[in-house]
């Protein structure tokens, strides 16, 4: 019996995968390199999402951090006294031991949109 070549199948597959977003036209009559250069945009696809929610969480970090600074500061002129300046590790750490149940992107929401509340919240973990 003749082996049949499913070719029809093959070339609509073929036309399917050279259609995606990004790779239409892309090295015409090369299947085989379509296909490492698709694997490799995954790959790149993952780095890239996992970078970028790590400068994200970078970001957040930086926006509570700096209200502390800021909130210190205001603390010092309003009631002319000292006050330590709380780190970042250790205003966390203070609101986790008092049982905050708040994330870091809200945390950050809250110090740039609300910084009445976040001062009365640093207060309360603090204290």
């Amino acid at each position: 019996m003749v082996r049949s070549s499913g070719s029809i199948y093959t070339r609509q597959r073929r036309r399917r995968q050279c259609s995606r977003k990004g790779f239409r036209n892309c090295t015409p009559g090369r299947y085989r390199l379509l296909i490492q250069k698709v694997k490799k945009a995954q790959v790149q696809q993952t780095v890239d999402r996992k970078y970028r929610k790590r400068q994200t969480k970078s970001l957040w970090l930086k926006r509570i951090s700096g209200a502390l600074k800021l909130q210190s500061k205001v603390y010092q002129l309003s009631n002319k006294r000292k006050w330590k300046t709380r780190s970042y590790s250790t205003w966390i750490h203070c609101l986790h031991v008092r049982g905050s149940r708040l994330n870091k992107k809200i945390m950050a929401q809250m110090a740039l949109g609300n910084p009445a509340f976040f001062y009365r919240l640093s207060l309360w973990a603090i204290v």
